[in-house]
């Protein structure tokens, strides 16, 4: 049965492709292997896990898929087809400290089944944090852009590149300070100018820590876990007796095996066992964020009208 709509450019045959002169604005690969290399293994253990929950939250999308229907007694056909954005790229702040929050921004793209997923910094290369995340989810399309310059593209100027491809998606990982910086602020605008849509990280989120002081080597460890994973964090440690509020907390994490059985309205929006500190679950932004679906509908059997 032959599709009801033309193909979309992101199952093409060739595929996206970035732009050429992107290749010479690499950083060193020595520099993510030496992040890998220093980073202990346990904590590495941590976003491993992250990223096996999202496997089994989400699962992998197929590139393509399609339903259709075609109803002679009604009168009608009709398609759904479904499939990946063109593009995905993602610009950070070179000192964004969360790869947890990192990985649970990008996983849904590679889930959705984004082929090429670009990811910048202005004027410096990643955080070492950032590049151990990004080693883990095979993640290599990574570059080191100006912020501004006579001659050189730009940000802004890759964006409208990637526009031309086909649909894609932006994700802006700023932290507290760059959050309203002249580059995060042009790529926004480049975006509402080219109806690109976006989503963004918000920096410093306010995590409880849920302890007694029963066992204050094992909360000190699994508050260094934290803060860790989540760098800009404001992690704050709360008594068992109170309920970290969904106004005053992002998340909340807690060995307590009594706290997962209470309402979901009990705690803030996300709680996280041992062993789960690197997970996140950024609300409204999964893999169906990076798909697009397209309806085809007509008359059938096929009518002419004079």
């Amino acid at each position: 049965m032959s599709s009801l709509f033309a193909p979309s450019s992101a199952s093409s045959a060739s595929g996206p492709m970035p732009p050429a002169w992107l290749d010479t604005l690499r950083p060193d690969d020595r520099l993510a292997a030496a992040a890998y290399e220093n980073s202990p293994a346990p904590l590495r253990a941590l976003l491993k896990s992250a990223i096996a929950l999202y496997f089994q939250l989400w699962g992998e999308t197929p590139s393509e898929t399609a339903h259709s229907v075609r109803n002679a007694a009604a009168g009608f056909a009709w398609e759904r087809a479904e499939g990946p954005v063109s593009w995905t790229l993602a610009v950070m702040d070179p000192a964004y400290a969360s790869p947890a929050r990192l990985l649970a921004a990008l996983m849904p793209a590679v889930l959705a089944g984004v082929e090429m997923i670009l990811l910048v910094w202005p004027d410096k290369p990643p955080a070492p944090v950032q590049s151990v995340a990004l080693d883990l989810a095979g993640l290599e399309n990574r570059y080191v852009m100006p912020s501004a310059g006579d001659s050189a593209p730009t940000v802004t100027d890759l964006i409208r590149e990637l526009t031309a491809q086909g649909e894609g998606r932006l994700l802006l990982f700023p932290t507290e300070r760059s959050r309203f910086s002249p580059l995060f602020q042009a790529v926004r605008e480049t975006a509402r100018a080219l109806r690109v849509r976006l989503w963004q990280d918000r920096p410093a989120p306010c995590i409880a820590l849920i302890a007694d002081g029963a066992d204050s080597a094992g909360e000190a460890a699994l508050r260094d876990r934290l803060q860790w994973a989540h760098g800009d964090a404001v992690v704050q440690v709360v008594s068992p007796g109170k309920r970290p509020g969904r106004n005053d907390f992002a998340a909340c994490c807690t060995a307590r095996p009594a706290a997962f059985e209470e309402p979901a309205a009990a705690y803030a929006p996300l709680l996280l066992g041992p062993g789960m500190e690197a997970c996140w679950v950024h609300e409204g932004l999964s893999p169906r964020f990076f798909r697009l679906a397209r309806h085809a509908i007509r008359l059938y059997p096929d009518k002419e009208f004079s």
